[in-house]
C-alpha cells in the first residue's frame, strides 16, 4: 500500500493517503500512435486487419493494423452533421462502416477494399439518440438510449427505413448473435430481443445487473457486459430465452468498453486496461493488467493482440508472458497535500518487473531540489519482483506545481517512463479548505457551501458531450 505522510516542526498533524497496489501483468506494448485528425479516441472496432476508431474531436480514422508494430492510418472521415465531427461508436460490416453520434443521424460509409469512406446514406427517426449499431445482412439494429432498439432496413443505404422498434430502458450498445440482439440496457441490465421477424421484434428475456450496462459482446454462448464501477458481467445465453448470470468480476476502475476473444475479455477500465480469462465453467479471473498512462476509452482483442483507444493515442499490446524486462508503476500521478515551508512529506510508489529478465533501473531524473528519492538509481529488480520508491518533498518555497520524474531502464518497449508529482500549487491542494460558493440546484433553489458547515457534503462533477 503506497502512502503519503506529512511531517513538520509540531509533528501534530499526520495525513495518510492510501492507494491499492495491483501489479501489471502480461501486456507488452507493440506500438503507440497519435493520428493527424481524430482526437479524444473513444472506441475501436476491428475487422480483417482494419480498425475503425471514432474520436470525440475530428472524426473517425481507418487504420491498417496488419502489422501491429506499425499501424498506418489509411483514411479518415469527418461527419460535419455532428458537433466536432464526433462519433461515439462504429461498426464494420460487409462493405459498410456505420457511425453512431448520439444526436446525429446514423451515417453509412462505403468500406470497400480501399476503405473510401464515401457517405452512402444517413438515418434518423425523430429525435432518436444513437449510441451504437450492429448489422446482420441488410438488417441494422441501433441502440437508441430511451428510444430503445430500432430495426432498420439498409438494403439501400441511401433509402433506409425503420422496420420496428422495441421499448427498452436505456439502450447503450448492441450486438447480434443468431436471431437475437443483445442490448446493454443501462439500469435494465442485459435485454435480449428476438429479431427473427424484423417487422415484429420483441423482448425475449432480461437479466438484471448490479451496475448500469454500457457495452456488450457475445461469444461462445455467453454475453459479456461492462457495468461501470460494478465491473464486468458474464451471462449464460446458450438458451436466449432463459439466460442466467454466471459471474461478475469487479474491475479496479470504471468498466466502459470491452472486446472478447475465444478465452479472454479485454476491458477498457478508464485508468487501465484489464484482461480477464473466462472458461466454460462460467468463471472470470484477472490475468492481465496495464496502467497505460492515458485515459482508456475503448478496447478490442483479436487472438493475443489488444487494441486500446486511449483518448490521445492508439496503443497496441501483446498479451502473454514477457521474456525481457518489463517495468510498470502502480501510480503515475501523485498529489501531496499542501505543506508549510520548512515542513516535509513523503509518499511511496511501487516499481514492478513483470518480465522474465532482470530489470535495470539505469537513472531517475529528479526535476526539483525540493524533491528527493530513495533508493537512488542505478538498481536492479529481479524477474517478478518489486521495489518501493520513496519520494520525499521538503518545501523550501511556496509553490512548485507539477513536477515530472523520468525513469530510464532496460525495458525494451518502454525504455522511458514518467510519473508526475504535484507539490504546493497556486490552485487547491489535497486537504485545502474548500472555497465558499453559491450554486443553483435542480429544484431551482440555491445552496451556499458555508451554510452546510457541520454536515457531510458530497460534490459530484460530471459532463455530457
Amino acid at each position: 500500500m503506497p502512502s503519503s505522510h506529512l511531517r513538520g516542526a509540531s509533528a501534530a498533524t499526520l495525513l495518510t493517503l492510501t492507494a491499492t497496489h495491483t501489479p501489471a501483468l502480461n501486456l507488452e506494448r507493440l506500438s503507440a500512435t497519435q493520428f493527424s485528425y481524430a482526437f479524444e479516441l473513444i472506441d475501436v472496432e476491428h475487422r480483417g486487419g482494419i480498425l475503425a476508431i471514432p474520436g470525440g474531436l475530428g472524426g473517425t480514422s481507418i487504420v491498417d493494423v496488419s502489422d501491429p508494430t506499425n499501424p498506418i492510418e489509411i483514411n479518415h472521415y469527418s461527419d460535419l452533421l455532428c458537433d466536432y465531427s464526433r462519433l461515439y461508436n462504429t461498426f464494420i460490416g460487409d462493405g459498410i462502416v456505420v457511425g453512431a453520434g448520439r444526436n446525429c443521424p446514423l451515417v453509412f460509409l462505403k468500406s470497400g477494399p480501399e476503405y473510401e469512406m464515401d457517405v452512402m446514406g444517413r438515418h434518423r427517426s425523430g429525435d432518436a439518440s444513437y449510441e451504437d449499431a450492429a448489422i446482420k445482412g441488410d438488417l441494422l439494429v441501433a441502440a437508441a438510449h430511451s428510444a430503445g432498439l430500432e430495426l432498420v432496413d439498409i438494403s439501400q443505404p441511401g433509402a433506409s427505413f425503420t422496420l420496428s422498434t422495441v421499448a427498452l430502458e436505456n439502450a447503450w450498445a448492441v450486438r447480434i448473435d443468431g436471431n437475437h440482439a443483445y442490448v446493454a440496457d443501462g439500469g435494465g441490465g442485459l435485454a435480449i430481443v428476438d429479431i427473427s421477424d424484423p417487422l415484429n421484434a420483441s423482448l425475449s428475456a432480461r437479466v438484471g445487473t448490479p451496475g448500469a450496462a454500457k457495452d456488450v459482446r457475445v461469444r461462445n454462448g455467453y454475453a459479456f457486459l461492462t457495468l461501470g464501477d460494478a465491473g464486468v458481467a458474464m451471462i449464460d445465453v446458450s438458451d436466449p430465452t432463459a439466460p442466467s448470470m454466471s459471474a461478475i468480476y469487479n474491475t479496479s476502475g470504471n468498466a466502459s468498453h470491452l472486446g472478447v476473444s475465444d478465452s479472454l475479455v479485454a476491458v477498457a477500465d478508464w485508468d487501465d486496461v484489464e484482461i480477464l480469462r473466462y472458461g466454460s465453467d462460467g468463471t472470470l479471473e484477472l490475468v492481465g493488467m496495464k496502467n497505460t498512462g492515458g485515459r482508456v476509452m475503448g478496447v478490442e482483442i483479436v487472438d493475443d493482440i489488444v487494441y486500446v483507444a486511449e483518448w490521445r493515442q492508439l496503443r497496441i499490446y501483446r498479451y502473454g508472458p514477457i521474456p525481457g524486462a518489463d517495468l510498470d508503476l502502480d501510480l503515475i500521478d501523485i498529489s501531496f497535500p499542501r505543506i508549510s515551508v520548512g515542513a516535509g512529506g513523503d509518499t511511496t510508489i511501487v516499481l514492478s518487473n513483470n518480465g522474465g529478465s532482470t530489470l535495470s533501473i539505469e537513472s531517475i531524473d529528479v526535476p526539483h531540489p525540493d524533491l528527493a528519492l530513495s533508493p537512488t538509481a542505478p538498481f536492479n529488480i529481479a524477474s517478478g519482483g518489486e521495489r518501493e520508491l520513496v519520494i520525499t518533498y521538503t518545501a523550501s518555497e511556496e509553490e512548485i506545481g507539477i513536477q515530472r520524474f523520468t525513469i530510464r531502464s532496460n525495458d525494451a518497449d518502454d525504455p522511458t517512463l514518467r510519473f508526475s508529482v504535484q507539490g504546493n500549487s497556486s490552485d487547491l491542494n489535497v486537504g485545502d479548505p474548500a472555497p465558499d460558493f453559491t450554486i443553483p440546484v435542480l429544484d431551482g433553489e440555491e445552496v451556499t457551501l458555508s451554510e452546510l458547515k457541520g454536515s457531510v457534503v458530497v460534490l459530484t462533477f460530471f459532463a455530457s458531450w
